[in-house]
Order: structure tokens, then sequence, then C-alpha cells
């Protein structure tokens, strides 16, 4: 809004032929242009100033629309061992990746430390929450060092509202891995998406690597009881897994989060074509 307010006057012009009929002429509707010719050539007098401009951008403060991950990783202390581990996993066995989307990234502190402690030198932070990602776009602004190197993507990775003829999001960020954390079970349990549908739509974000976490416990509170459908189990998930990725190692890096790290199928047949 304040760009095509600042830009209005320069489309507004009104040329030297149109200013001396606003003189001559005292019919009202001309009268009225006067002042408008006023206020344009007073605006068009003045100094561009597009670093004023994004100083009065960036202190606009949008619109708060707060959900229940909105400040997700704010608690994120018991987190932090269990990242510790999936970057340990990264590191021996993802060291050549350079590139990385992290799926429903929330406020980009896992983002942040693969930037850090591994050899990714890119990463998009992709989340449906545009609070969660407004607020970790900023503190990356504010206070990262890598800030050009990391991004953020607002949309839904699984369901895109696309317009027609519009490439899907996965063509346009494909990287060398995908992550997926503590994700898993709200999509399978909660949306009622497939596990195939998932796997495949990951597979398509990645070049060479998946890192993607299980929950065997489902949608579970610690010191409670867990309760999961017969079919939610480890090993329906580990076969199902080995169908898209080759598995490199799995892990149980929490109570309820056991980490897979896998290499694209297609990527290993690729070399061996």
């Amino acid at each position: 809004g304040l760009i095509k307010i600042r830009f209005a006057p320069y489309k507004l012009s009104i040329n030297k032929q149109i200013a001396a009929k606003i003189h001559s002429n005292s019919s009202l509707p001309f009268s009225l242009l006067w002042p408008i010719k006023s206020a344009v050539d007073c605006v068009n007098n003045r100094d561009f100033d597009l670093h004023n401009l994004a100083q009065r951008i960036q202190s606009l403060k949008c619109k708060s629309q707060e959900t229940l991950w909105s400040d997700y990783h704010l608690k994120a202390v018991q987190k932090m061992k269990r990242f510790d581990h999936i970057i340990r996993s990264i590191n021996e066995h993802c060291d050549d990746a350079l590139s990385c989307i992290d799926i429903a990234g929330n406020q980009g502190v896992f983002s942040k430390k693969v930037l850090s402690e591994t050899n990714i030198k890119k990463i998009i932070v992709q989340d449906l929450d545009q609070d969660a990602l407004d607020a970790a776009f900023c503190q990356v602004n504010q206070d990262c060092a890598d800030k050009n190197n990391i991004s953020f993507a607002n949309y839904n990775a699984f369901s895109p509202l696309l317009k027609l003829g519009q490439p899907v999001p996965s063509s346009r960020l494909k990287v060398d891995m995908v992550v997926c954390l503590a994700l898993l079970h709200h999509l399978l349990l909660t949306q009622g998406y497939s596990l195939d549908f998932i796997l495949e739509q990951l597979l398509l974000y990645t070049k060479k690597y998946i890192v993607i976490e299980f929950m065997p416990k489902g949608l579970w509170l610690r010191g409670e009881k867990s309760s999961t459908p017969d079919w939610y189990t480890l090993s329906w998930f580990k076969t199902k897994f080995e169908e898209y990725f080759d598995l490199l190692d799995y892990n149980q890096v929490d109570e309820n989060y056991i980490v897979f790290v896998g290499k694209s199928k297609e990527y290993i047949k690729t070399f061996s074509d």
C-alpha cells in the first residue's frame, strides 16, 4: 500500500496543457483539480527516498493470528538434546548435502542449528503458520550471522493453493536434503493423509536425503498413556519408508521420537545406471 501511494504522484502527473486549462476554466470540476495538481508538484519536487520508505515498511506490525504452533519453538529447551542427536546423524550420513528445506520448520530453531553445525550452506524454513515464520524472520535478521543463507516460505507443503498452470512448490524448492520433524503423527492421525502420499511429496523436494521423525506414541503428552491405532507401528513405518528411500540410520532420540535418515532411491539409481 505504501509503495502504491508513494508512486501514485508519478502516475498522476499533469502536463502543462492540463495545468493551463485548470487556470482558464472556472467550472467546479477543474477548480477541484488544482489542489491535486499542487500536491502532485509538491511531492514530485521532493527527493525520492527509498531508504526512508524501507524503514517505514519494516516498522509495520502485521496483525497477529496466533495458532497452537505460533510459539512452539519458544519451548525448545527439551528439544535441544533431541536436535543435537539429529545434527550428529546428518553430519555422519549426509555430509555432502549443501542445501535443505525444513518442512514445518516453525520459528527456525532447528534450521539455524543445521546452518551453523553442518555443511549445509542454504536452508529454507517452510511453515503454514505465518506468525511463527514472521517471528523467525525478525529474529534471524536481528542477530543471525547467516541471515543471507536462510529463506522462509509460507504455504501448506502437502496441500498448496495454486493458480492454474503454476508449478508446485517442490519443483521450485528442490534441495539436497528434506527435513520433516515432529509432524508425521499430525498428518497421519489428525489430518488423515496416507503415509504413501506424505513420503511421495517429501521425495519430490529432495535430490538426495531425507531426515524424518516417527512418533511411536502418536499424539501423546508426557506422563499420559499413549493410544494409537493398531496399524500405526514402527515396523509399518519402517517398511513403507524403505519403499521410497534407502535407510541409512534410525535412532530413538527421545521418548516419542525416532529419527530416520534415508537416501533417495532415485538418486542412487541415477548413479548406478
